[in-house]
């Protein structure tokens, strides 16, 4: 064989091996973006799986029926992790025997869930996103009826989830949280948002900065009032809406069917204790779903 023949036939298997290289470099960058390697572990009750090269862990309720139900993801404060806010809520306990799918999921920094502006944000964000599209295939759970609550540094997330992934999770509950300064400057100021919104928060939570009590000055995070105003799509003066006195220490603001605010007298940050709110937290937030699972509900 001539030089010149070898020369090609070299070349042609190095752009061989080059194209194959590539191939597999497609499918391991696709697979590394969807839930794989799921297991169970029996000692701690936790699923684990793997997503964007990293392992994450969660804890699945189920109710007896999942086909076409409702499910919550629950978010846990910082310093917390799945175990600890089941414990602390209880949230199952309430809502699967009322047919909701309940899954506690645990976030990749032991300082909470991260929503600053960075990979390792958008890799948890997409990550909650791929597992609800995952858990809604495999067990059949309702595609617009998928919601998410959080505590603290898990509301923040929540409200993340609501400005970035309202496909995906209709509504989304904030409880002792706010947004953001930097998912505010993302939000979308020209489009309505799609994604229902509920917070729950005390008077006494010095993480929540409120105008009405002039909490929010010299704070670079928007006011839960400013929050509020955009997920209801425009500004409602005092008589557009609806409050109910829930108990001597809480009440409910009803902005419309899907922005709920709960306000309790001297609480702190923490999740609503019954004892002190004269409400049983879960027991709203499943009301809160519940109207909006409902079909023909007169708007507020």
């Amino acid at each position: 064989m001539v030089t010149g023949e070898k020369d090609k036939l070299q070349l042609k298997k190095q752009i061989a091996f080059l194209i194959f290289a590539l191939i597999i470099l497609s499918f391991t960058s696709c697979d590394s973006k969807k839930i794989s390697n799921i297991s169970y572990d029996s000692s701690t009750g936790k699923f684990q799986c793997r997503y964007d090269n990293k392992q994450h862990q969660f804890i699945l309720c189920l109710s007896e029926k999942t086909k076409d139900s409702p499910l919550v993801f629950m978010l846990h404060g910082a310093g917390q992790n799945s175990i600890f806010f089941r414990n602390e809520t209880d949230f199952e306990k309430t809502a699967c025997p009322n047919g909701y799918g309940v899954v506690y999921v645990d976030s990749t920094s032991d300082t909470g869930w991260i929503y600053s502006d960075s990979r390792e944000s958008e890799s948890e964000l997409n990550f909650l996103d791929a597992l609800a599209k995952y858990l809604q295939e495999k067990y059949g759970f309702s595609t617009s009826m998928t919601y998410a609550a959080g505590f603290s540094s898990g509301a923040f997330m929540c409200t993340k989830l609501a400005v970035c992934k309202p496909k995906t999770f209709s509504a989304v509950v904030s409880v002792g949280g706010m947004m953001p300064e930097n998912i505010w400057n993302v939000r979308k100021t020209n489009v309505s948002p799609q994604c229902g919104f509920f917070q729950i928060n005390g008077t006494k939570d010095p993480v929540v900065p409120m105008d009405f009590l002039k909490t929010s000055r010299d704070n670079p995070n928007p006011s839960i009032e400013k929050t509020i105003e955009y997920f209801s799509g425009k500004k409602k003066s005092a008589n557009q809406i609806h409050s109910t006195k829930l108990s001597d220490k809480s009440t409910l603001f009803k902005y419309s069917q899907k922005v709920w605010w709960l306000v309790i007298e001297d609480e702190t940050h923490r999740w609503p204790k019954s004892s002190w709110s004269g409400v049983d937290t879960n027991e709203i937030i499943l009301e809160y779903f519940e109207q909006l699972n409902k079909k023909n509900v007169p708007e507020i």
